[in-house]
């Protein structure tokens, strides 16, 4: 089911939950928290649905201070009032609210969506950190198996805890498939990729939404999914550790964000900052995916290559490998544009390649690299650059396979150039030239 209609289901379906809950809402649950950030403060939210009716939610305050809320796409859904005496202005905290609201329905929504659905508190305290350290995410949400259950939302920035995988979800997650979808008219990319541990393991699915700068291409904004889904993936050492209920100042911490958690003026400056990216048409960029744009030297087309599909078949075959990239010039490109073309890295497709990845290109010479005392490495690997072959024999580029290892080390240099090796020469059967590369994937 397209992204786009699964959100219009959900929403055709709310009268029918809201009219059956007996339960807590979704309202009541994101108004609790919103209310201890705001150090114990009451608040009060009256929101307009989607067909009319009031939503409101908490106490009656009579002598409170009202602001306008609005939802995760900055529409106006109502109003915040906040009593005397809350420690956080009451404009931060319909900021803080806004980015867990992606409709006004939400709030009347039961929670968790499905009764008894077990909440997965670290995988929730990953979410809130997240939404932080990427202000231009729209909506969140992990799905993913708790121990001894089917996958279902087990975290989100808008609720509905507990609800089931449909099949795009659990696509995503067996095949490793990537999903994109333009929607709000062009003002959000939705994308849904896999969802990986510490270690490279795809555990689950991860549903990310993004807000598309004013005249931007929407597709210019997915490497941000992969930068949050990679971000998320070196605080995850488990599947399991996402259900666990103790919840540590590290998971609701992402790297070199740590000291702006909690942070009123940091929330108030990144809210201005989205808002005025969004009015200028420009991209919220961090230093990090600002210094990739910088490394591109060629744009890969808009549908998908052979080359891809040969990458994404081998990644699915060889749960030993932790990443495969394939380089080297494009057709049509200028002279000595040597760039990673396919692989498993879909956010440095079109990154600039080092000389170490040219050499291999140019002198056909190979590389074996045990990383050793690489301490910026997120996990152990074994790293093998070689020649690329086509059907012929003939050195058509370059190939890298990064192994996962227990450890950093030269003791698996023999095993695995030689599996190194097979890989190669079993990819190169498939390739009957550099060019079919380059075609489009059927």
């Amino acid at each position: 089911m397209r992204l786009t209609n699964r959100v219009l289901l959900a929403a055709a379906m709310l009268p029918l939950v809201a009219a059956a809950q007996v339960g807590p809402r979704y309202g009541d649950t994101v108004l609790a928290v919103a209310s201890r950030e705001a150090g114990g403060a009451k608040l009060h939210i009256d929101a307009r649905g989607k067909d009319g009716s009031t939503i409101s939610v908490g106490p009656d305050i009579s002598n409170g201070t009202s602001v306008p809320l609005a939802d995760a796409m900055g529409n106006a859904i109502g109003t915040l009032t906040v009593a005397p005496g809350a420690r956080r202005s009451p404009a931060v905290v319909a900021a803080w609210l806004a980015r867990r609201i992606y409709v006004a329905d939400n709030l009347a929504e039961s929670d968790p969506f499905v009764p008894g659905a077990a909440r997965a508190q670290r995988a929730q305290a990953l979410v809130d950190a997240t939404l932080t350290r990427f202000p231009d995410l729209v909506t969140l949400a992990l799905h993913v198996a708790p121990p001894g259950g089917e996958n279902i939302i087990a975290a989100s920035s808008f609720g509905r805890i507990g609800k089931a995988a449909d099949k795009d979800d659990l696509h995503v997650e067996r095949d490793g498939a990537v999903l994109r979808e333009v929607t709000n008219g062009g003002k959000r990319l939705a994308v849904e990729l896999p969802l990986n541990d510490r270690s490279g393991h795809a555990i689950g699915a991860l549903s990310t939404s993004f807000a598309v700068p004013v005249g931007a291409d929407p597709q210019s904004v997915y490497p941000r999914a992969v930068l949050v889904r990679d971000a998320m993936a070196r605080k995850i050492t488990s599947r399991a550790a996402l259900f666990s209920r103790r919840v540590t100042t590290a998971w609701r911490q992402l790297p070199r964000l740590e000291t702006c958690l909690r942070n009123d003026k940091y929330e108030e400056m990144m809210m201005k900052k989205v808002l005025l990216a969004l009015a200028l048409g420009a991209g919220v960029l961090t230093a990090s995916n600002a210094g990739a744009a910088d490394n591109k030297n060629w744009t890969p087309p808009a549908q998908k290559i052979y080359a891809q599909t040969l990458a994404d078949a081998t990644m699915k075959a060889h749960p030993e490998l932790l990443s495969m990239t394939i380089h080297g010039v494009p057709p049509g490109a200028a002279a000595d544009t040597y760039t990673m073309f396919a692989g498993s890295y879909p956010d440095r497709i079109g990154n600039a390649d080092d000389p170490d990845d040219i050499d291999v290109s140019k002198k056909g010479i190979t590389i074996v690299d045990p990383r050793w005392h690489r301490t910026k490495d997120i996990s152990p690997k074994f790293v093998v650059l070689m020649p690329m072959r086509d059907a012929k024999g003939d050195n058509i580029g370059l190939v890298v396979y990064a192994f996962k290892v227990p450890v950093a080390g030269n003791q698996y240099e023999r095993s695995l150039y030689a599996k190194a090796l097979d890989l190669r020469d079993a990819l190169a059967k498939k390739i009957p030239s550099y060019a079919a590369l380059f075609d489009p994937a059927k």
